[in-house]
């Protein structure tokens, strides 16, 4: 049996199953708009929940993994290096400009001094080091640790992955798992997260040591036979002429976007690469007009010989 309702207009009980008030034909009250309306707010409740605890989960991931502030002191004491390691366990790997290794804690303090050949990742308490072909374990107070073992290195924070922009010169940045950028696509190299920290690279081409950077490009000249072989002198006989150094520089980049590169740095590496392409661009365009320049010349000999044979054979024949 269905329950008792109440008419919507003169308030008397019908009985179950009464579709219409027996008194005044009104029909029964009804609730079900309360129950759509609890349920939209439900739905819209646990979607508001959700949302806000992602924001909370992305602000405390962020919170967690920046364990290494990039502080002006950090940034300043790094630069010093000239090649830098991700961080674990509180250590990270750099060498100095005599090319020996060592080893700086999450305030860039060098607590191992540089004296190595080459060091690794610390894991498991000790890291591996060498000189020479002497190889030895330490731990993070640099002490020497007998009969220690080398373990596998452990990989990088898996909730953010390295990605490229695509481009020609492709520049590598950071995404979370969600697919959002959290690193801009800035760097020419950009290791996994670790410790709230990722080490990047930039690099500025050099040319017989002129920095490509300063360089200015000028529009490819007018060429004729007068001025070719001055320009294909200045500018080199042959794209394969062209070694350029890549002068690398490295820093560490937080997940908030900052780093600890010097002002300019990334700036001057994008002009250096930029004027770097278009020299190469005209090398091979100089290349191309010295070719089709050798073919007309050879051409021309052709036909010269051969008229030079033709008068003679007509010269030797004529009756």
């Amino acid at each position: 049996m269905g329950k008792a309702r109440v008419c919507r207009y003169c308030g008397r009980y019908m009985a179950p199953g009464v579709r219409r008030c027996e008194a005044c034909g009104g029909r029964a009250r009804s609730l079900s708009w309360l129950w759509w309306l609890l349920g939209f707010m439900i739905i819209v409740g646990v979607a508001t929940l959700y949302v806000l605890y992602k924001v909370n989960e992305k602000e405390r991931v962020l919170a967690d993994s920046n364990l290494t502030a990039l502080t002006p002191g950090f940034s300043e004491r790094v630069n010093a290096y000239v090649e830098l390691q991700p961080f674990s366990e509180g250590r990270a790997a750099v060498k100095d400009e005599a090319g020996r290794w060592g080893y700086i804690d999450r305030n860039g303090n060098l607590v191992i001094a540089c004296r190595y050949d080459n060091a690794a990742l610390f894991t498991g308490g000790v890291a591996q080091v060498r000189n020479g072909r002497l190889i030895a374990y330490i731990d993070t107070l640099g002490n020497e640790v007998a009969g220690a073992r080398r373990k596998s290195i452990v990989g990088g924070d898996t909730r953010f992955a390295v990605f490229s922009d695509g481009g020609e010169i492709p520049k590598y940045g950071l995404k979370d798992a969600g697919g959002n950028v959290v690193v801009a696509a800035l760097y020419d190299s950009l290791t996994a997260v670790s410790e709230g920290l990722a080490v990047a690279m930039v690099y500025r081409n050099v040319i017989d040591g002129v920095d490509m950077a300063g360089m200015i490009s000028a529009p490819l000249p007018v060429l004729t036979d007068d001025n070719l072989e001055d320009a294909i002198e200045y500018m080199g006989d042959s794209v394969l002429n062209i070694l350029a150094r890549k002068e690398r520089t490295y820093g560490y980049v937080d997940l908030h976007g900052g780093s600890t590169f010097p002002v300019g740095a990334l700036d001057a590496a994008v002009r250096s690469q930029s004027e770097y392409r278009r020299f190469v661009d005209r090398q091979h365009r100089l290349a191309e007009i010295d070719g089709e320049r050798r073919e007309r010349l050879h051409v021309r000999q052709q036909q010269m010989l051969g008229d030079s044979i033709d008068a003679v054979l007509a010269a030797e024949f004529t009756p």
